[in-house]
């Protein structure tokens, strides 16, 4: 079984950073794609935003997606 969670998609990377799940790496602007520990969680958290069964705090989403959108323009910026 894999030992990391990645996803190309913001919204659940946001749900999942939000969640306290930990990042594996830093963005990878070469597969577009943010990479976690805790691969079970992450899909548990997945499938739960999937099925709209998640709730979030506004500011602290957004700022977890501005983090998120950084993390992607400064990986952009260094290759």
């Amino acid at each position: 079984m894999n030992s990391f969670f990645s996803t190309k998609d913001l919204i659940s990377a946001t749900f999942i950073a939000y969640s306290g799940v930990k990042f594996a790496t830093e963005y990878d602007a070469v597969t577009k794609s943010w990479t976690f520990v805790e691969p079970e969680k992450c899909q548990e958290l997945d499938f739960k935003l999937r099925n709209g069964e998640s709730l979030v705090e506004v500011i602290k989403y957004e700022s977890t997606r501005r983090t998120l959108l950084g993390m992607a323009s400064v990986s952009r910026n260094n290759k």
